[in-house]
């Protein structure tokens, strides 16, 4: 390991036979107040803040403005609690985004004599009742936009709002504080979760804060420019705060859904030099030192750090390091330890040796029920990390009996116990061996206890017993309840309390309802047992029927049992009566024909019949609520004609052909941008047979006919200075229809002209024997695969004599997304793709070619799968998933082993027929949406698990995949122009797909604009399956592509047939001629046993 440079060094702070680093700490000079710690001005005339807000806007604010909007403050808070002297300290909660009102608020709470506590922006309100009672707030502070989250069940308890007026204009006489604080007084208290069911209030002194931030002094290179990254309510924020006002230094503060979109592009934008990340969010958000020049020092806390982040920002041959790495648990006031400098080589578990003011030691950790015994372990033995030293917390709030299991008294004075496994290396350094308990995890960085996961279960009147535990990636909490005869009903009112009491964060992702538990013959619950319960998937539990409950329940019960072709009763499971995606459409569409607001994602996201019927009725009330406040005629889409003649004078010659315009979805909008840079983007065709009786004329006519009934058939785009407007036309021109004798499938837009006619036809005669061919040339603006199915439907009854029906206009969903209430559920998109894809890093595809390609081209692979759709249809419902997830699966674990990676990520396409538009399964039109899947397989050990999981985010992914895929790219931090993954997956499914006896007009052939090296189509039949790759013979060879398909039928049948086999039986499962093996069994040469008597042989005969 890299020597760590001796000026960094405690000198002569090691015990060279015990684990024992600085024993007895110093005491750093300085000030004992945390607010006294800010300067009063700046010696390089540096602004006190700079923040950017949400909208682009800048303000500043210098260190005398910040002192006076402080004083200002601090009397208004003293004015309002009056004469409390008397009191020995008052804590003052905090909801307050990050802003300059959060900084000044809690700068002045300290001055007024109290302690600040921060509150969780998307705390319950359960949660934030609690934390009122637990620090006795007489006043709480709160941004004006957020006073609704705060309950109002106590008249005495002051709301005091903050606003631009603290910060601009501050003109509240002068008053002094409600108390002198003195250094032993709480500065802060910090929440964490708590293994007894109830956050508990760590609370740190002013001492302790000012002794962590003085002994950091030495040790941090100085900075100009210090984002403040971490949420407040993470102890982090208070370094982040106080260290740059202590150096004289800039605070740069933004907008968190602009920091979450694009890290870099803040940190350029505000010039930052210097931050403070988990290493989760510098290797998914920051990634690396190209996309942030400007920064000159990172600081990692909260996780252990990663290879990539150390290989990125840790010091090489090349380039010095920029990265420190940090380690503190809350109850020690920030940070403990440091690794300044970090070598690129450096292990990832180093945390570095502790400050001056801190001790550390590694203590043996107790047997299970024996008594503690601080004992201090030999040098180089693992143990439990224990800190002293100036800067522990004062305990937890209102906890003595937590408080003296962690804050202990020995011979080196009063220590902490961090619950953290570690070593201590000979050179002086630590390294940190995970965490200790089992009923702890961390999450971002922050400490969750599964303990308060199951005691929030347990205020569920009737659940006596809960245990939550990590299973295939999905918090899984197990509940003994005293009746059990509604499981599905009772699951969801413990989910309900969860959501009451917990973060959304902490909130069970599967809840499994039992009368009661496996136990040991220790009287313990038998984790294992339940674990395995668990991952053998029990079957569905019977129900019995009853009576619907009123006029509601009726009608849905008849509209569901019509739709499923099958009776349910009021307590039927939705997934086991078959209720998957595509069925979750069809129902939708029928509950909205019905009068219902509901979406296909509220039914998926319904468990019973029960709660479908729950969320209904929430809907029917909201609906009579709002029936008076919406003008129902007002397209929000609509573009009046004149206003877009005055933009596009070029259009006036063909205003009389112009029906309507209206906005481009986003899908729309995203794919025609690609098609302006590359004019063969999106640009597709595919080929449709017609039975040997219909004529060219007749397909003629036909093609037209479509194009009447469905106005995207007779569409065109323009580009406006509000984006992409959709244009259609009364009619489709005679000349887009051409008769040939051979088809011409060159196809791109180039002009104006092109992109208003972005759909062409062209008829020929079919071989001898069949009938004739229909090539549709198409831009992917205009349509998608369930929409091609609905041609295939519709020209079928066409070649048969009847007339098909008249279908809903795409303007509809047109209509959806200009709806400005869509941008509320645009923004909960953002938030989960940022949380999904945080933590991933890209890796290129490796090279798949033995040599490269004089001319690189999209090839086709169509084969037949061997895969039995009984087994495949077995498999689903023993495993309660879609078949699909087998296919994602199979892939993910291929392309895992491809990229020598454990965190993958693929494409996915789902229909995008899930939003709440009547009609939105007829309508022909683009609604498809591509979006990433990640999967970690490390985290997985049974094939079940993974098969679960993948089921499970797919629901999530449903309800989120309203966002383009161009955003979601932004999000995740990947460059315009480049992919986001290197293969698609496609399950080429609709509800005119499963129509048996598909019609007379069959799709023969198709080819899209292929976005990634590789497509992978799997067309179900019940023939079996059909893969198709589509693939750059650039970046894949024609052999590796048949081997792909080989090993991912092979993959797929091992998935269906061994789900509870181990994830790594897999490759063992492949025919040994799919496996990187030559020549297993090599022969042996008998003629020339050695070197030796080959000199020998060839001695003799040439003598």
């Amino acid at each position: 390991m890299t020597d760590i440079d001796p000026k960094f060094k405690p000198e002569s702070k090691l015990d060279l036979e015990l684990s024992v680093l600085n024993p007895h700490p110093e005491r750093v000079p300085g000030p004992r107040l945390l607010q006294e710690l800010v300067q009063r001005t700046s010696d390089s005339a540096l602004p006190a803040i700079h923040h950017l807000d949400n909208h682009g806007e800048e303000f500043l604010l210098s260190y005398s403005q910040l002192h006076r909007a402080v004083d200002s403050l601090a009397s208004r808070i003293s004015r309002s609690l009056g004469k409390a002297s008397t009191l020995e300290h008052f804590v003052v909660p905090l909801l307050v985004p990050q802003c300059p009102h959060l900084y000044i608020a809690i700068l002045a709470i300290l001055k007024a004599g109290g302690a600040f506590c921060p509150l969780h922006l998307d705390a319950p309100p359960e949660r934030v009742r609690f934390i009122l009672q637990d620090v006795s707030a007489k006043i709480v502070v709160v941004s004006r936009d957020l006073v609704s989250k705060i309950p109002q069940d106590e008249p005495d308890r002051i709301i005091l709002i903050v606003d631009q007026d603290d910060v601009e204009e501050p003109t509240s006489p002068h008053s002094g504080p409600v108390r002198d604080s003195k250094p032993h007084d709480l500065a802060y208290v910090m929440y964490t979760s708590g293994s007894t069911g109830t956050p508990k209030g760590v609370g740190v002194s002013h001492d302790a804060a000012a002794q962590s931030l003085l002994a950091h002094n030495r040790h941090i290179p100085s900075f100009r420019r210090f984002l403040q990254f971490a949420s407040p309510t993470f102890d982090v924020s208070v370094f982040e705060i106080f260290f740059p006002l202590f150096r004289g230094s800039t605070l740069v503060t933004c907008d968190r859904g602009r920091m979450l979109n694009d890290l870099p592009a803040v940190i350029r934008m505000l010039q930052v030099d210097a931050c403070e990340l988990t290493p989760t969010v510098a290797g998914s958000l920051l990634r690396s030192r190209k996309n942030a020049p400007c920064l000159k020092l990172l600081l990692t806390i909260g996780e252990m750090l990663t290879e990539p982040v150390i290989r990125e920002f840790g010091g090489t041959g090349e380039s010095g390091s920029i990265l420190w790495g940090m380690y503190g648990p809350t109850e020690a006031a920030i940070h403990c330890t440091l690794r300044p400098s970090y070598p690129g080589d450096c292990a990832v578990s180093n945390i570095g040796f502790p400050l001056d003011s801190v001790s550390c030691f590694v203590a043996s950790i107790p047997e299970e029920g024996s008594a503690y015994e601080f004992r201090i372990l030999p040098l180089g033995e693992p143990g439990e990390l224990v800190v002293g030293g100036h800067q522990l917390a004062s305990g937890y709030l209102n906890r003595p009996t937590q408080t003296n299991a962690a804050f202990i008294d020995t011979t080196y004075g009063r220590v902490y116990r961090t619950g953290d496994k570690a070593i201590m290396n000979p050179d002086g350094t630590l390294e940190c061996l995970g965490r200790i308990s089992d009923g702890q995890v961390k999450l971002r960085g922050q400490r969750i206890e599964l303990g308060e996961v199951e005691q929030a279960a347990m205020r569920t009147e009737g659940c006596h017993s809960a245990v939550a535990m990590v299973l295939g990636g999905i918090l899984v909490l197990f509940c003994a309840v005293d009746d059990a005869s509604t499981p599905e009903d009772q699951a969801e009112k413990i989910l309900n309390t969860c959501r009451t009491w917990l973060p959304s964060f902490m909130v069970p992702g599967d809840v499994v309802v039992k009368t009661n538990f496996p136990r040991l013959p220790s009287g313990k619950v038998d984790r294992k047992q339940l674990r395995g319960e668990y991952e053998t998937a029990t079957e569905p539990q019977n129900t019995t029927r009853t009576e619907p409950a009123d006029e509601i329940e009726q009608k849905v019960l008849g509209v569901v049992s019509k739709a499923l072709g099958s009776r349910v009763s009021s307590l039927t499971q939705l997934a086991s009566a078959g209720v998957d995606s595509l069925k979750a459409i069809r129902l939708a569409s029928a509950l909205r024909d019905e009068g219902f607001q509901v979406s296909a994602t509220d039914i998926l996201g319904s468990r019973t019949f029960l709660a479908l019927c729950t969320r209904l009725r929430m809907a029917s009330a909201f609906k009579v609520r709002e029936e008076g406040s919406r003008d129902h005629d007002v397209d929000p889409s609509e573009i009046h004609l004149d206003q877009v003649l005055e933009w596009r004078a070029d259009l006036l010659p063909l205003s009389d052909e112009i029906e309507r315009v209206h906005r481009c979805t986003p899908l729309q909008s995203s794919m025609l941008a690609e098609t302006s840079a590359n004019p063969q983007a999106y640009c597709n065709w595919v080929e449709l047979e017609f039975p040997v009786d219909s004529t060219i004329q007749d397909i003629e006519r036909w093609t037209h006919l479509m194009a009447e009934n469905n106005e995207i058939l007779r569409s065109g785009f323009v580009s406006l200075s509000l984006g992409f407007a959709q244009v259609v036309f009364n009619q489709l021109p005679q000349t887009i229809v051409h008769i040939v004798d051979e088809f011409d499938h060159d196809f791109s837009l180039t002009s104006d002209e092109e992109f208003l006619h972005p759909f062409r036809a062209q008829i020929c005669n079919g071989k001898l024997g069949s009938g004739p061919v229909l090539l549709l040339k198409i831009h992917h603006a205009l349509y998608d695969g369930w929409s091609v199915d609905m041609l295939v439907h519709d020209f079928s009854l066409l070649s048969t004599g009847r007339p098909p029906g008249p279908r809903p206009q795409f303007r509809d969903v047109a209509k959806f997304y200009a709806d400005p209430a869509v941008n509320t559920c645009m923004d909960e998109a953002r938030s989960f793709w940022a949380d999904h894809l945080l933590g991933w890093q890209r890796h290129n595809l490796p090279r798949l070619l033995g040599r490269p390609v004089e001319t690189p081209q999209a090839q086709t692979v169509t084969r037949r799968l061997d895969i039995p759709q009984s087994a495949l249809d077995e498999a689903t419902s023993r495993l309660n998933c879609h078949p699909q997830v087998f296919f994602q699966a199979a892939l993910l674990w291929l392309w895992a082993g491809l990229q020598g990676q454990q965190d993958v990520v693929i494409g996915s396409v789902s229909s995008g027929r899930t939003i709440p538009v009547t009609g939105v399964e007829r309508v022909l039109g683009p609604c498809i949406t591509t979006t990433p899947l990640r999967v970690n397989l490390a985290g997985f050990t049974a094939l079940s698990d993974l098969v679960r999981s993948i089921h499970s985010t797919n629901r999530q992914i449903l309800q989120h995949g309203i966002l383009p895929l161009s955003d979601i790219k932004k999000i995740a931090g990947v460059n315009p122009g480049d992919a986001l993954f290197d293969v698609l997956l496609v399950y080429q499914e609709s509800l005119y797909s499963q129509e048996p006896g598909q019609g007379q007009v069959k799709e023969v052939s198709h080819r899209d604009f292929l976005e990634t090296s590789l497509l992978v189509e799997i067309e179900p039949s019940q023939k079996g399956p059909t893969c198709r790759l589509t693939y750059h013979t650039s970046a894949i060879s024609a052999e590796h592509v048949s081997i792909l398909a080989e090993q991912l039928e092979s993959a797929v049948l091992h998935l269906i047939r061994q789900p509870e086999s181990r994830i790594d039986a897999v490759e063992k499962s492949l025919p040994r001629k799919l496996t990187s093996v030559f020549n297993s069994k090599p022969s042996t040469l008998s003629a020339v046993p050695d070197l030796a008597a080959t000199f020998e042989h060839l001695f003799n005969t040439m003598r």
